[in-house]
């Protein structure tokens, strides 16, 4: 079974999603996003790219607390290894850029808190 984030999703927002084991997250992402996992545990898909003639997408292992922000825009892929995994995905404005953290960066490090992790968002 697979969940997606349609791609009009509104900017500057901050959703948390709940996946279970063997589940499938799919969504779209651009350097203006950033993702934490606040639960579980997963297994994250960049989006794919040309490597000389063949295509590669490079995985990476999520834990609780960890954030990750994609270096392309593209398409994401989140695989739950177990029950309960937790994504909050916020997304940043695209205009203006503020010096200080954003009140969707505010309010993941806020659930973050709650959940007992300890990686701000802003150390990105």
């Amino acid at each position: 079974m697979s969940s997606s984030l349609p791609s009009t999703m509104p900017r500057n927002t901050v959703e948390c999603l709940r996946i279970e084991a063997g589940q499938t997250l799919h969504l779209q992402a651009d350097a203006r996003t950033t993702l934490r996992l606040l639960h579980g545990a997963a297994v994250l898909h960049e989006a794919p790219l040309w490597l000389g003639e063949r295509m590669v997408s490079a995985s990476q292992r999520l834990v609780r607390g960890q954030p990750y922000k994609p270096t392309q825009a593209g398409w994401l892929r989140i695989d739950a290894l177990v029950d309960g995994v937790e994504v909050a995905c916020c997304r940043e404005p695209a205009w203006p850029r503020r010096a200080w953290p954003s009140v969707a960066t505010r309010l993941v490090d806020w659930l973050c808190s709650l959940r007992g992790a300890h990686s701000p968002v802003r150390s990105l």
